[in-house]
């Protein structure tokens, strides 16, 4: 059983794959306690991995992706809601802190259709550093990177040289625009960063 604070159909407003519609399967509880966190731990249903698939049927239709997000989604045993999902013909996108290891399920993405006890990597694995270091195995597997800023402490753990060669993105709390134009600023000045404004904000959706 996972403990599920909301899921609901929407477009990805964040991000690499910012503007494809998406199932978002919003898991309760984390390991971490940041003051921009627009989740509320307390508010959650138990749900089977079975119930979950129904639900995702029922608001997404025919939408194929899923994103798995929080809180922290790693500190619940996502892997076999994983798997089931991808017996369903989803493809996932998971959103983590980075700060629980993947060491000993696997380290590498299964071609195909995963099978077996260790296949159950998201297709795309989003890394959100916060304040406490990531696991480097978890940065290692990562599609994309996103920080979240508020100020310049925020800027230099994004600048940091040793990300993988993935797109690492800037991402203004609450598109402050104040935040916003820092972001802006220092993107300039390191063209390899990327902007991920919250559209999903900016438009007035979930």
């Amino acid at each position: 059983m996972l403990m599920v604070n909301e899921v609901f159909y929407s477009i990805q407003g964040e991000g690499l794959r910012t503007g494809q519609a998406s199932v978002f399967v919003r898991l309760s509880g984390c390991n971490l306690h940041c003051g921009f966190c627009d989740t509320d731990h307390a508010a959650y249903t138990e749900m089977s991995e079975d119930e979950i698939v129904d639900r995702v049927r029922e608001v997404g239709g025919p939408c194929r992706w899923i994103v798995l997000t929080g809180g922290e989604p790693m500190i619940q045993p996502v892997g076999h809601l994983i798997r089931v999902l991808y017996e369903h013909g989803y493809k996932v996108q998971l959103e983590t802190n980075g700060t629980v290891s993947l060491i000993g399920k696997t380290q590498t993405k299964p071609q195909g259709s995963p099978t077996g006890a260790e296949a159950w990597l998201p297709d795309h694995l989003t890394v959100s550093p916060k304040e406490v270091e990531p696991q480097p195995s978890v940065v290692a597997l990562a599609t994309e990177i996103k920080v979240v800023v508020r100020d310049q402490d925020d800027i230099d753990r994004a600048l940091r040289s040793d990300w993988p060669d993935v797109p690492v993105y800037l991402q203004p709390v609450d598109n402050d625009p104040k935040v916003t134009e820092l972001c802006v600023r220092t993107i300039l000045e390191h063209p390899h960063i990327r902007l991920s404004a919250q559209v999903h904000k900016w438009i007035g959706i979930r």
